[in-house]
Parts: C-alpha cells; sequence; structure tokens
C-alpha cells in the first residue's frame, strides 16, 4: 500500500495530471495513461499504481491498495487518507484527514506533525511517530519527504 506526496496548493480547481499503471481508478473510473485531475479526486490502487504531479508543483503517488480523496482547500494541499500508504515530498504543509490510526515516518529532511489540541511533534528522517485523526505535516527546511501509513490499533 502506497502513495506519495510532493505537496502545494493547486490553482484555478485543477489540482494536476495523474499517470496510473496497473489496476487503478480515479473517480472510479478505470485510470489509463495521463488524466487532468479536478478538485475533490478519488484516487484508488489495487495492484496498480498513480502518480500524481499537482500544478502547484509537487507530486502524489499512491503504490498497491491505496484509498485517498485529495482536494485544494483554502490554497491548501488536503490528502482524506481512507487506507494505504501515503508518501509525501513537500515544501508547503498538508492537511491529512483519517478516521483511522496513522504512522508518520519522513524519510528525508523533518515535518512537524501537528494534531488539534495536542503540542506538534517533530520527527526527522529515521524516526515515526503514531496519530490518529486530522493532521497537519509542516516541513521543516526546504523539503521533507514523509510516508504515512494505515495501521490497524
Amino acid at each position: 500500500m502506497a502513495a506519495c506526496a510532493t505537496l502545494g496548493a493547486a490553482q484555478n480547481d485543477r489540482l494536476g495530471t495523474a499517470t496510473a499503471s496497473g489496476t487503478a481508478r480515479i473517480n472510479g473510473q478505470p485510470a489509463v495513461g495521463g488524466v487532468t485531475l479536478s478538485n475533490a479526486a478519488r484516487l484508488s490502487t489495487d495492484d496498480g499504481a498513480i502518480a500524481v504531479s499537482l500544478a502547484s508543483g509537487g507530486e502524489l503517488r499512491l503504490g498497491k491498495a491505496t484509498d485517498v480523496v485529495v482536494s485544494e482547500r483554502n490554497g491548501q494541499l488536503r490528502v482524506q487518507f481512507i487506507n494505504g500508504e501515503v508518501t509525501v515530498t513537500s515544501t508547503t504543509p498538508v492537511t491529512v484527514v483519517s478516521p483511522i490510526n496513522v504512522r508518520v515516518s519522513p524519510t528525508s529532511g523533518r515535518v512537524s506533525v501537528e494534531v488539534a489540541g495536542h503540542k506538534p511533534t517533530t520527527l526527522k528522517a529515521g524516526k515515526t511517530g503514531d496519530f490518529y485523526g486530522d493532521i497537519m505535516l509542516s516541513p521543516k527546511g526546504t523539503s521533507s519527504t514523509v510516508v504515512i501509513t494505515s495501521i490497524n490499533s
């Protein structure tokens, strides 16, 4: 299960361009080749993958068995996490909306993870943290890459 995101705000209701391989769906339709994404796109993979080049300059990747809804809200990228794994390479904050437990694992740089009502936690490459509910990821420095994985608890 894998999804990757390079974050930033979308412009003009266009999130970016998705390229799919294997068994993947965009808004419930089979995804083949390159597809332009509008705001609030549901991206799902079975045994396939989807790579999204965001209009804001970032990238979102989904690997096998991942399901997310990606949108832009108030100039900020939002990922509604249903299941799977999300890798975020970002220069700007992203909101991850999640009704499940997620594990946040930076693979490069550092990221601040903020959960409502809690003190922000800063994680650096090689460290992990488990979180529940909506979280705000903010890169520390120029960029960071973070893997977000659904976990059972």
